[in-house]
């Protein structure tokens, strides 16, 4: 498994990067306090104001944290992913919950795109699996819309992860112990040309909770809102 998890990661990052386009900027993130008194910032890198790096070639692509590798290319598209997942949580004697490093596959259809991930950094050991309906709509020629609905099927030990409170950790938290779970994912992103190498991007997600995770007495809402707005400029 150590031998498929570095080969993997050696294959994304020796990737040429040669006959694409870059895009930098900045962004700012703010997510919804989901979390009850959580003591530090929710976001992989514990920073809300981040810059924003991209690169599109023909098969390789990087966005923020997350890299892909096409390895079938047409109508119907698989990836080799790698990407940072989960959020950062400290709270009362609670022991301190931190991203992991995630490795999967997506296959790609028309409006429609499945995707596993696996656990690479031995944070949780777990894996989830995303199911989403993708629906592009461009209003004008500088005016563009991407929307998405999604499912998302976590692992026990995700779940367990994230989700539980221990018997050494009860205290302000009674003891819970949450098992694999089904959320509710809904994406909207607007995005605006000023220049043909300029860009604001306007992105909204929204996430419900089943009822495994929703009854954690680590959450406060059964539903949260994380937005995005970033600044884009391609070299």
């Amino acid at each position: 498994m150590k031998f498929i998890q570095c080969s993997f990661l050696i294959l994304v990052f020796a990737t040429p990067t040669r006959a694409g386009k870059f895009t930098t900027g900045l962004g700012y993130l703010y997510p919804e306090k989901y979390r009850r008194d959580n003591e530090i910032n929710p976001l992989p890198f514990g920073l809300s104001v981040v810059p924003m790096i991209a690169y599109r070639g023909g098969r390789f692509s990087l966005l923020g944290p997350r890299m892909s590798y096409r390895l079938v290319k047409g109508v119907v598209g698989l990836n080799l992913n790698v990407n940072i997942a989960g959020d950062r949580y400290k709270a009362n004697i609670l022991d301190q919950r931190d991203t992991a490093i995630h490795g999967g596959f997506s296959l790609l259809l028309p409006f429609i795109s499945l995707r596993y991930e696996q656990d690479l950094s031995s944070t949780h050991n777990g894996n989830l699996v995303r199911a989403q309906l993708r629906l592009p709509l461009p209003l004008s020629q500088n005016f563009f819309l991407r929307t998405s609905f999604g499912v998302e099927f976590v692992g026990e030990e995700f779940s367990d992860y994230y989700y539980r409170v221990d018997y050494h950790e009860v205290g302000l938290f009674s003891y819970y112990n949450p098992g694999k779970e089904r959320n509710l994912l809904f994406n909207l992103n607007a995005t605006y040309t000023l220049t043909p190498s300029t860009a604001l991007s306007l992105n909204w997600s929204h996430k419900r909770f089943g009822r495994e995770i929703a009854n954690s007495p680590t959450i406060r809402l059964k539903n949260f809102n994380t937005i995005g707005l970033f600044w884009n400029y391609t070299i």
